[in-house]
């Protein structure tokens, strides 16, 4: 009866549907429900159409524009998926279904188009972005967490004791245009940000930046990371992080003024993070869902938070040069 029940809800049509809004021009509801307007949301769709197509009766109850909407929807809001179900006229185990397959389907080609490397060259060059403090900075490092679940594990590795909960770390290596170039697996509250850095994959890519940078600059790239980062200097030539408070004596007016330089620049990474966590709750929340899921969730929301600065950048150019002058 239950299986009945289910099948008969199922071929009922979807109360909320991506068709209806774009056919009404209800931008307002679009950005409501995703944070983009009909015409964003279109060209996100259509990055990954070929890959949402309908395969089946079942996955045909909602339409490939409706499972997007769906999914950014619950990314959005972080409503649980009982009270989509509701909404949308369909069932829980549907409604789950649809939005972690479309996450996981489509989470590598979003990635691949909206998180690209740009390098000191192609930022001067191609962004026409060129900064007076540190004019070869490739990007500003940093580690985000989520709490979770206490997941009662033995010598607990998710334990933050930084942070007083459980949660996952995930690194960001995020560009001065304010898009986010490089990412890390995920990894437990407790793994150190340095330990962090060191299994990321980034080392090499930087040192073979460097290589581009002296062979066309002839100096080193620059990479701004947070007192957390001591000793990355030693990995990767050009890193800066923050100088420390000398043992029993006051900051030197040099070593204030050279953190600030390093603060107002790295603060990007920091504007990202806020970003995303700002446009999806999913990332801010307490996170519950299977931890094998994380990395493709946090893929998929990096990816077009990305695609959503590319519409509308962190920072605007006017903007950039009053903080430039107030600094």
């Amino acid at each position: 009866d239950d299986h009945h029940e289910e099948e008969e809800r199922n071929q009922k049509k979807a109360t909320i549907t991506a068709e209806e809004i774009i056919e009404e021009e209800n931008n307002d509801k679009m950005h409501l429900m995703t944070n983009f307007s009909i015409q964003e949301f279109l060209e996100l769709y259509d990055s990954v159409e070929d890959i949402l197509a309908p395969r089946s009766h079942r996955d045909a109850m909602l339409s490939p524009k409706t499972k997007l909407l769906l999914t950014l929807c619950w990314c959005k809001h972080a409503e649980t998926f009982k009270f989509l179900a509701e909404n949308y006229n369909i069932t829980f185990t549907y409604a789950h279904d649809v939005i972690i397959s479309t996450i996981q389907s489509t989470v590598n080609r979003l990635a691949d188009k909206y998180i690209k490397w740009i390098s000191v060259n192609e930022r001067i060059s191609e962004h026409q972005l060129r900064l007076k403090d540190w004019p070869l900075l490739l990007g500003s490092l940093d580690a985000t967490v989520q709490e979770i679940n206490n997941p009662h594990l033995d010598n607990d590795p998710y334990y933050s004791g930084k942070h007083k909960f459980h949660c996952e770390k995930v690194q960001a290596f995020v560009s001065p245009t304010g898009l986010l170039i490089h990412f890390s697996r995920s990894f437990p509250g407790r793994v150190h940000d340095f330990q962090v850095f060191k299994s990321s994959g980034l080392r090499d890519l930087i040192l073979a930046e460097n290589s581009n940078c002296q062979r066309i600059f002839n100096e080193d790239c620059t990479v701004l990371a947070d007192s957390g980062y001591q000793g990355i200097n030693k990995e990767v030539p050009g890193a800066v992080t923050p100088r420390k408070k000398p043992k029993n004596q006051e900051r030197s007016a040099e070593d204030i003024a050279f953190n600030k330089t390093i603060t107002y620049q790295r603060i990007i990474v920091e504007n990202w993070f806020g970003r995303l966590k700002v446009l999806w709750n999913i990332m801010y929340q307490c996170y519950r869902l299977k931890l094998s899921f994380y990395d493709d969730l946090w893929k998929f929301c990096a990816s077009i938070t990305n695609y959503h600065i590319l519409h509308h950048p962190l920072r605007h150019e006017d903007e950039e040069e009053e903080e430039e002058e107030e600094a």
